[in-house]
């Protein structure tokens, strides 16, 4: 099951069925279905420490201050509202020469940080993918807990 998990971006129910479905085509009793709940949620769990360590520990490789710099975009600089991971994920809203420049300066700053670098081979790139389309929902739900002056709102 684990191996399941680490390598295809799946919920829980569809992990679940799987399970079920390996354990009735070899003929295992099948346990209580919270049993298989508890252990499902316990492999997903372990597979999602494995991907961020994993991709941890490749920025860390490719530069020992990447993380650092990372986090730092997620402070929300003083008399603004927006954090710099917000304000550089932001596209530009109008297609004019200025909005151009701007667009082209945000480049400038994302280049900045060589993520080019970052060796990412070892995580399955269906992972990868689910990292980077939830990792900015996770991001914003914690942003709304109490006490996160500034947070965008969701």
């Amino acid at each position: 099951m684990h191996g399941r998990a680490w390598t295809h971006a799946e919920g829980p129910v569809a992990l679940f069925n799987q399970a079920v479905g390996w354990l009735r085509r070899n003929r295992v009793l099948l346990p209580g279905v919270s049993a298989l709940v508890r252990q499902v949620a316990e492999v997903r769990t372990v597979a999602e420490r494995r991907l961020h360590a994993t991709v941890a520990n490749a920025a860390r490789r490719a530069d020992r201050s990447l993380p650092a710099d990372l986090v730092a975009l997620l402070q929300v600089p003083e008399g603004k509202r927006i954090s710099e991971l917000e304000r550089l994920r932001r596209p530009p809203t109008r297609t004019t020469g200025t909005s151009m420049a701007k667009a082209l300066e945000r480049v400038d700053e994302i280049s900045a940080f060589h993520l080019g670098r970052v060796k990412l081979d070892k995580v399955p790139p269906n992972r990868l993918a689910t990292l980077a389309r939830s990792g900015w929902a996770r991001r914003r739900r914690s942003w709304n807990e109490p006490g996160s002056r500034g947070a965008p709102r969701c």
